[in-house]
């Protein structure tokens, strides 16, 4: 009996469209310093992105370390504290060039509202940083509060 084995060659420096992608860190459910679990937080994000068929790239970190490169995601969420509760610092237009803006923060429950906001926004306007018009869609959601930077 012969078996032959199917390889499909792709090279290297082709990965594909990272389009409508989610990276994290492992989040506390492995890591001590991590405020919150960010794997729950990648799948909700994924399940949102996918269903309004958005193109983002959004990273999340689960404490100030950044693992998850969330400075760099066209979207990116970094947990911290604030009067005791965990918060997302809410980052925008950041890529493997330059930082995203900050443009507040928000409970971090309250992500995928974040989440389904940003992805309603035409994808350009997250790129170029329009944090005018950006801040603004955010103030409907709960808890948000804008960057005073």
């Amino acid at each position: 009996m012969r078996t032959t084995l199917n390889y499909q060659l792709i090279d290297p420096f082709d990965y594909g469209d990272l389009k409508g992608d989610v990276e994290s860190c492992i989040g506390n459910d492995f890591c001590p310093p991590a405020i919150v679990s960010t794997n729950n937080v990648a799948e909700g994000i994924q399940k949102i992105l996918r269903e309004t068929k958005s193109g983002l790239n959004v990273k999340v970190s689960g404490c100030s370390h950044s693992c998850g490169r969330h400075q760099i995601g066209e979207v990116g969420l970094g947990a911290s504290m604030r009067e005791g509760r965990p918060k997302f610092k809410i980052y925008i237009g950041g890529d493997n060039y330059k930082l995203g803006k900050l443009v507040g923060e928000v409970d971090a429950d309250r992500y995928d509202e974040v989440i389904r906001v940003l992805s309603s926004i035409d994808e350009d306007k997250i790129r170029k940083s329009k944090v005018d018009e950006i801040e603004s869609l955010l103030s409907k959601v709960p808890s948000f509060v804008k960057s005073e930077d």
